[in-house]
């Protein structure tokens, strides 16, 4: 039942906060617009190493947020709901808590109940936010930095601690910055405001762009403040969700959104933000859409008993539209009671709606309190959703399921998260008459029956035997959960749990429930290689790759004798994939080093590249005959620097001309051998012999005999049945002998040969 909703001008029905409607609402035809859009001045850039000192704990007095006893009233509808069973808890446990990391502390007692602890994770840092302060830590639990938020946001003008709450804060992975978002509010004279700040990079230390973003809005004709945000992103635009009431009675009038264009403020620019209402929506909470390639933003909140309303925020880049659906659930009852703890206190459960949303490959998940269907206990209800590519297919529920304790346990106030794997966990509070508040885990793999979750672990307990005052005492309001993006597979939460002294505190700590897949090697199908050829490689990861694959960087630290593609990619349910080494001809062996590169670790494998073949020039020489000219070098290459050689008149010598070669070859057992001559002669009828010392006979054996020209000429020899011969194998001496003699019928006179080239070639 997708449909779109119509502009907020043409709305000509609600419902009203006393009336109990008897059938579901259906939700008008036609494209939402946005109601306002504004164009903010441009951020106020804060350095955070400016605040001294960098943790600044104040010391407050009491503050305790009202209750709020709105109900909707369309939770009355008559509503049905989806037949798909809700699965439970299972008797094994899925939480692995990693040996030598301790659950460490998040920000301690402010004063303000209750803590709305949240929590953004980045590769190396973490923030957490309570009301009303902000701190940094490491992921070894060092806070390195802490400030009242409204310190924070000084620079944009915020109000006093005593007007902020609702912080919450994330990690966008697709940019790689942090995010927080805290409300503001004063009555006289009305104000309400939406504190922003996204960091320039993954380190939140350093530089921040800060707004604030209006958010009273007058709705049937009165001036309405925002309460209860939810914050998320996609790969274009921030989303904001708030509850809206009235200043005066506190009546509610609906959910207002701001779609804020990533584009105008990563850098700190002036904002583009689009504003857009639904009055007949209460708590909507909006998705962390982790995906890079999605270009909408789902929203999420329980309408009723049997339904959620879907929201998709669309053309994120431009005008932004939203498309509106309901979406029929397993039924569920939403809780009646507040959670026991001792000393007669009583926990706030809230009133069922959603805590969080999170999108990952193609499913969204969230999850919220209601009552237990055998008891009037409290329990969790997850529900995992297929998105389709809503609007262009409606979204249905794969799978939804209970955690619930023993009779008289209440478990309340869960955040989820997702995994790269699809593994879903949770962070929720546990009490009961005995238990005053444990923070609890619990997980489930992919591979698991649907709607099940593995048994709760516990990770924190209260310090006193109580919390709080006698009777009724604010909880929550929520929890936070993200995966740390270095392995998009540990899960990151915090929650909150009581002191010595029956006030709050709030523990941080790190689980898994599949273990994080790393680069276990990169390994190659030979050490050594003849350059000109290839050579496999692979890279070894320690499990398979989920949804989408892994992709493995690759690097060669010496690319001009081997290369590598820069990325390989592992196909997801495989943990190998396949990749060539490209070599070039060397003129030595060249020890190569491939680096594979994962998440930040790195694996290496060495690689030999082998010379295919050398040119051996000569060391040394003697002659018969008188040298002219040049010299050893001349004998090297191609290039007209010769050496000259001529009869020597004073010596009766035959042949007249002569040169001896010496050279040291690298192998003593090669595949070929070849020499190459390039002479001229300055008379015609010259012979010339080409001789090769072979150490098998211990003799020169003639390889070639020719007339050499008056102009350049060059020939190569080459050996290949009995290489070796020519080399010897205790040193890899060679040894080349060139004669020329005088073939003419009369008296030889004087003459000379010019040699310009004259090296072995060596082949491996």
């Amino acid at each position: 039942m997708h449909h779109r909703l119509i502009p907020l001008f043409a709305l000509a029905v609600t419902v009203s906060s006393g009336a109990i409607a008897q059938e579901m609402q259906q939700i008008p035809v036609g494209p939402q617009q946005p109601v306002q859009q504004l164009t903010t001045a441009k951020a106020v850039a804060v350095d955070t190493r400016q605040f001294l000192p960098q943790v600044n704990v104040e010391k407050r007095d009491l503050i305790v947020r009202p209750e709020n006893p709105f109900k909707p009233p369309w939770r009355e509808m008559k509503v049905e709901p989806n037949s798909l069973p809700v699965g439970e808890v299972q008797d094994y446990q899925r939480i692995e808590l990693r040996d030598g990391r301790a659950l460490f502390p998040g920000i301690g007692y402010t004063g303000w109940i209750p803590p709305d602890p949240d929590i953004g994770v980045g590769p190396n840092h973490i923030i957490g936010v309570v009301n009303v302060d902000l701190a940094f830590f490491t992921h070894a639990g060092s806070k390195t930095f802490q400030q009242p938020i409204s310190t924070f946001f000084a620079s944009v003008g915020a109000g006093p601690t005593s007007d902020l709450f609702d912080p919450k804060v994330f990690f966008d992975r697709i940019h790689q910055r942090f995010v927080v978002v805290c409300l503001e509010m004063k009555t006289s004279p009305q104000t309400s405001k939406v504190l922003f700040g996204v960091s320039d990079d993954a380190d939140p230390n350093g530089t921040w762009y800060l707004y604030r973003f209006e958010a009273a809005r007058v709705i049937s004709g009165s001036n309405t403040w925002a309460d209860y945000p939810g914050a998320g992103y996609n790969k274009d635009a921030y989303v904001v969700s708030m509850n809206q009431f009235t200043f005066s009675g506190f009546a509610f009038r609906g959910v207002q959104f701001i779609v804020i264009r990533k584009s105008t403020v990563l850098s700190g620019g002036a904002a583009t933000t689009h504003y857009f209402l639904d009055t007949n929506e209460f708590g909507a909470q909006v998705a962390e859409m982790v995906d890079s390639s999605i270009d909408r933003v789902y929203t999420a909140s329980d309408f009723n008993s049997g339904n959620m309303k879907i929201h998709a925020f669309r053309n994120l880049t431009t005008t932004p539209l939203m498309d509106s659906a309901f979406l029929a659930i397993p039924s569920f009852t939403y809780p009646s009671t507040n959670a026991t703890s001792p000393g007669g206190r009583s926990l706030d459960v809230l009133d069922g709606r959603l805590i969080n949303v999170v999108f990952r490959n193609g499913k969204m998940v969230t999850a919220h309190g209601v009552r237990s269907p055998t008891s009037s206990d409290n329990v969790v209800r997850w529900y995992e959703l297929n998105t389709n590519n809503y609007p262009s297919s409606a979204m249905t529920v794969a799978q939804s399921g209970n955690v619930a304790g023993t009779a008289g346990q209440h478990y309340f106030m869960p955040a989820l998260f997702i995994n790269e794997f699809g593994d879903i966990s949770m962070i929720f509070t546990r009490s009961s008459s005995t238990i005053v508040a444990d923070i609890m885990v619990a997980g489930r793999k992919t591979t698991d029956a649907p709607g099940t979750m593995g048994a709760p672990v516990l990770l924190e307990s209260a310090s006193g035997s109580t919390y709080g005052f006698s009777g009724f005492n604010r909880w929550g309001d929520y929890f936070g959960i993200e995966t740390n993006p270095n392995n998009e597979t540990t899960f990151w939460g915090v929650g909150m749990t009581g002191t010595t002294s029956s006030a709050w505190r709030t523990a941080i700590r790190d689980w898994n429930v599949t273990l994080p897949v790393t680069l276990n090697s990169v390994t190659l199908n030979s050490s050594t290689v003849i350059g000109g050829n290839s050579v496999g490689g692979q890279v070894n990861m320690s499990g398979n790759a989920p949804s989408g694959g892994y992709v493995v960087s690759l690097s060669s630290n010496v690319p001009a004798a081997a290369t590598v593609p820069s990325t390989v990619t592992v196909p997801s349910g495989s943990s190998t994939a396949g990749f060539t080494v490209s070599t070039s001809v060397v003129s030595v062996d060249t020890a190569v080093t491939i680096t594979a590169s994962f998440r930040g670790t790195n694996r290496t494998v060495g690689l030999t590249v082998q010379w295919a073949w050398v040119i051996v020039n000569p060391s040394s020489f003697a002659k018969v005959g008188i040298h002219i000219s040049g010299n050893l070098n001349s004998l090297f290459a191609s290039d007209d620097d010769r050496m000259r050689l001529g009869v020597d008149p004073g010596v009766d010598q035959f042949p007249p001309v002569q040169l001896f070669l010496s050279a040291t070859a690298p192998v003593a057992n090669p595949s070929k051998l070849e020499f190459t001559l390039e002479t001229r002669a300055s008379t015609t009828f010259r012979g010339q012999r080409l001789m090769l010392f072979n150490w098998a006979t211990n003799r020169y054996d003639t390889v070639d005999y020719r007339f050499p020209g008056l102009s350049d000429s060059s020939f190569t020899v080459s050996l290949t049945s009995n290489a070796s011969d020519y080399i010897r194998a205790s040193d890899r001496l060679m040894r080349a002998y060139i004669a020329w003699d005088d073939l003419a019928s009369e008296v030889a006179g004087l003459w000379n040969v010019d040699i310009d080239q004259s090296n072995w070639k060596i082949f491996r």
